[in-house]
This record gives structure tokens, C-alpha cells and sequence, in this order.
């Protein structure tokens, strides 16, 4: 059994518009169109979340490499291994 969406009261020319954008974007008919854009507005939110949490582990890792850099550093300027000369 398929779940079925009405979407009633939208301007003929709207609707002529969304066939065109469907079209223009490779799609073979407007209600194939709108069950991609429904299902992308769908997952919207989960998406950015993921990009959220994404982002949040990037900086733990900038903060982890600049750290180590850091140290690396301090431990060669100890060990004497950087001369300028």
C-alpha cells in the first residue's frame, strides 16, 4: 500500500512551474520530482545535524594536531635540534 500526499489550492501557474523545474532537473515527471524534494526537505534536519557534529569532531582534531605540534616543537627546541644558523 502507498502512502499518498494531496497538496490542493496551488496556482495553476506554480504547478506549471514545478513541472518545468522538474523537468530542467532530469526528472521523467512532476510527481517523481516532488517525491525528491519532500524526501530532501524530510532529511533536512537530520542532515545538518550530522553536519553539526561533523564540523564539532573537525575542531577536536585541529585542536589535537595543533597541540601536538606544540610539543613537537618544545621538545626539539629541548633536544637542541634547531639551529638557525
Amino acid at each position: 500500500m502507498s502512502n499518498v500526499i494531496y497538496i490542493r489550492g496551488i496556482a495553476k501557474s506554480k504547478k506549471e512551474k514545478l513541472k518545468e523545474l522538474a523537468r530542467l532537473n532530469g526528472f521523467k515527471s512532476l510527481n517523481q520530482y516532488l517525491k525528491y524534494v519532500l524526501s530532501e526537505l524530510a532529511e533536512e534536519k537530520e542532515v545538518k545535524e550530522y553536519q553539526r557534529i561533523h564540523i564539532k569532531h573537525e575542531q577536536i582534531l585541529v585542536d589535537a594536531l595543533e597541540r601536538n605540534t606544540e610539543i613537537i616543537t618544545d621538545i626539539v627546541t629541548m633536544v637542541g635540534g634547531e639551529d638557525d644558523e
